[in-house]
């Protein structure tokens, strides 16, 4: 069970992070 919990919450970060990426690059281009 923590391995999943593990798993799931890298999938979360990577998540927030691309779109952090993407929001950010749309927003300065």
């Amino acid at each position: 069970m923590n391995e999943w919990f593990t798993f799931i919450e890298g999938i979360l970060i990577g998540a927030v992070g691309a779109t952090s990426v993407i929001a950010l690059a749309t927003w300065l281009s």
